[in-house]
């Protein structure tokens, strides 16, 4: 399974299936004909409710996005973190209160960065009982996304939520720094680490860290229990969930292509459409053995792009084409300035675009420091 990531903002992910779009690309998959038609379904999501038997779900659901409300805004306001601190210990490495004091703020901040990855692990936990709800019966897709629309409606808010988390994460390299110096000091004292235990055990730390190296983590967790959904349910047709998912897509689109359906959304609904037909598109590029962008899928991506020009992008296509998704991350920070890798034994905070461009400045002016 192929892993993508993409940028910071929606209009970024709409640089994303630009440049990933085949040119004259078309749906040309004869075996699901009618999916790549218009589905004429409304999604009514201000007036949509849950039968009895999905409110048990959809109750979780709500408590679940509440909780992803409240993780946007503790990782908005994470800034640059723990920088100041981390700094002043690497240079004052011999003086302990220094130590000590850099530990104690540093802990607070690992304290959110472990909420943060409980919250993924419990996305990765109610998304296969989601799926089931969605995928599985005996109605035609676009029926049974119609008739669960309450379901539906939180699955799109949780796509919505995962591409959130993963812009402002990419923005924010403060959260990996600060997870590498808590692991580094517990590991280099017993005390630290006896202190550690109640805020972030040192096998947790690492598998935090994990979790935060996927340059989108939030995608990598909903792609990696959906994927996991499927090899768990060897009586359920992959197609199901692809299928459902396409059928999802071309909801959105048909719901942002016609202008009655438009008309009838907030501006708010409309920027959440556009965002998670978006998002659709790059959980299903991940899922999919053939992914999104190939002339084999079943995914109207001329019509995706079509809509996306027709109401949301603002964003000039400068034409370069990259084959992966590192080098066009590296081209799109030349384009915006945008330099994440900051250097901590600077007092000015020089910030480099590239981590080996910042290892390379540490290795040639900080020399002997440890590489952050």
């Amino acid at each position: 399974m192929t892993r993508r990531s993409v940028g910071n903002r929606c209009s970024d992910v709409v640089r994303y299936v630009l440049s990933h779009s085949p040119t004259g690309s078309s749906c040309t998959c004869q075996q699901q004909d009618y999916i790549c038609e218009d589905v004429a379904v409304f999604l009514d999501f201000e007036n949509c409710t849950p039968n009895d038997q999905e409110r048990p779900l959809f109750l979780e659901l709500q408590s679940i996005l509440e909780q992803c409300v409240r993780c946007i805004e503790c990782l908005s306001s994470y800034g640059t973190g723990a920088t100041a601190e981390r700094s002043k210990a690497l240079q004052e490495y011999e003086d302990l209160e220094v130590q000590q004091n850099a530990f104690k703020i540093i802990k607070q901040y690992v304290s959110r960065i472990k909420s943060y990855f409980e919250l993924a692990q419990r996305i990765e936990q109610v998304i296969p009982t989601l799926l089931w709800e969605l995928c599985s019966g005996p109605l035609p897709p676009a029926e049974h996304i119609e008739a669960a629309q309450a379901l539906c409606k939180q699955f799109a808010h949780l796509i919505d939520f995962v591409f959130q988390f993963d812009a402002i994460k990419m923005n924010t390299p403060s959260l990996q720094n600060d997870l590498s110096f808590y692991k580094r000091v517990i590991t280099r004292s017993e005390q630290s680490a006896c202190d550690s235990e109640s805020v972030c055990s040192l096998e947790l730390a690492g598998n935090i860290s994990m979790f935060l190296a996927s340059p989108t983590p939030m995608l990598h967790s909903l792609a990696k229990a959906t994927t996991e959904f499927v090899d768990n349910h060897p009586d359920l047709p992959i197609s199901n969930t692809t299928e459902t998912l396409t059928v999802v897509i071309q909801i959105f689109h048909h719901n942002l292509e016609n202008k009655d359906f438009y008309e009838r959304f907030s501006d708010f609904d409309r920027s959440l459409l556009m965002r998670v037909m978006v998002g659709a598109v790059v959980l299903y590029d991940h899922i999919d053995a053939n992914g999104a962008f190939t002339r084999q899928s079943p995914i109207d991506i001329r019509g995706v792009i079509d809509v996306i020009k027709l109401h949301g992008s603002e964003q000039q296509d400068c034409e370069w084409r990259f084959a992966r998704s590192d080098e066009l991350t590296r081209h799109y920070r030349r384009h915006t300035g945008y330099r994440p890798f900051i250097c901590d034994y600077c007092k000015n905070e020089m910030r480099f675009a590239r981590s080996d461009h910042l290892k390379s400045h540490i290795k040639n002016k900080h020399s002997g420091m440890p590489l952050i």
